[in-house]
């Protein structure tokens, strides 16, 4: 019995130490805009980025932004009109309209420059003229 749970307790220290270097080691997104500056301060450039929000029905809302943010969660609680929730770091609700996978199928897909994001919206690295889109998508 001893030896079951010494075996049990090995295997979850070896999967948490496993953890832990991925964390550690795993590709960040870089923010072209952001640099270290003259006096070692990293300065933060204003950039001038679009937001698309495309409902159900397919319609559109265009949101243009000039920000500091470094990060598309910045930009979106930056940008006059457009409003949104969080469940569990997932974006659940977009100006009133939720979207629940587990639900009604559906989810809100994020796009930088025509391509999926790769990053969750607090890790959407932000440049100047990027263009976004959030799409409410039925799967």
């Amino acid at each position: 019995m001893k030896k079951k749970i010494l075996g049990i307790l090995a295997i979850v220290i070896v999967i948490a130490a496993l953890l832990g270097v991925y964390y550690a080691f795993r590709e960040q997104p870089s923010n072209q805009n952001a640099g270290p500056s003259a006096d070692g301060v990293t300065e933060r450039i204003e950039k001038s980025v679009t937001i698309e929000v495309v409902d159900e029905n397919g319609n559109s809302r265009l949101y243009t932004i000039s920000t500091h943010a470094e990060y598309l969660e910045g930009v979106m609680k930056e940008a006059e009109g457009l409003s949104f929730e969080t469940t569990d770091g997932m974006v659940m609700v977009v100006n009133g309209k939720r979207a629940d996978y587990v639900l009604d199928g559906a989810y809100w897909g994020f796009y930088v420059n025509g391509e999926y994001c790769n990053y969750g919206i607090s890790d959407q690295p932000v440049n100047d003229g990027d263009e976004f889109r959030i799409e409410y998508t039925k799967a």
